[in-house]
């Protein structure tokens, strides 16, 4: 399907390629009527650049937009995650946890589904763990250490994760995080923290992440 294949291209390219994103999530959006789930995912990578802008304002009005034009669970679980993942950048510590309870509700309504299959299965895989990734290093932020490893061991170890790259190396330095807030008493944490951080680098120089 032509739309996946360019919301695959866009989601490669999230973290290196802003322009390029946006002109692969046109198509999506202006040439596909009957395909909500694919517009919901091209408005996604949108709504990720946003984010990654720091762009509330177009960030709000596109997640309002993904509201509005698909039911798929996943999706509108994913636009949620950018949401946090703003609201966290920006200090919005209130509408990060409104955002969160919205989260959780749609997790909630996937687990009670079937399993999952093919692409929906996919970016499931990826919004569950962005979820945590993001939920753990708020939670160093705001909660307690302990809290913050519970969420993060929440995630497992397996070769979809290390396969898609940002994730890996995103899953690195969020630990690597936790190591250095456990404080440097220990020498081993620090050794521990210093290796899971070059991991997260290696990972991110290698793939021009």
């Amino acid at each position: 399907h032509l739309v996946d294949s360019l919301n695959n291209k866009a989601y490669q390219l999230r973290y290196t390629q802003q322009d390029s994103v946006l002109q692969l999530t046109q198509l999506p959006l202006l040439h596909t009527t009957d395909y909500n789930s694919g517009k919901a995912e091209a408005l996604n990578h949108q709504l990720f650049q946003a984010g990654l802008n720091i762009d509330f304002k177009n960030g709000k009005a596109i997640y309002n937009q993904i509201q509005r034009i698909t039911n798929n669970q996943v999706e509108l679980l994913i636009s949620d995650i950018t949401m946090m993942m703003m609201c966290q950048r920006t200090g919005q510590h209130l509408s990060y946890f409104d955002y969160m309870a919205s989260a959780r509700r749609h997790i909630a309504r996937i687990e009670e589904e079937d399993e999952l299959e093919g692409r929906i299965a996919e970016r499931y895989f990826y919004a569950i763990n962005e979820y945590r990734l993001v939920n753990t290093l708020h939670m160093l932020q705001t909660a307690t250490l302990q809290m913050a490893e519970q969420e993060l061991d929440k995630i497992t170890i397996c070769e979809e994760l290390r396969n898609d790259k940002t994730l890996w190396a995103n899953y690195h330095y969020i630990k690597g995080l936790l190591y250095l807030n456990k404080g440097n008493s220990q020498p081993e944490n620090v050794i521990n923290a210093f290796d899971l951080l070059f991991q997260s680098f290696t990972v991110a120089e290698r793939h021009q992440l």
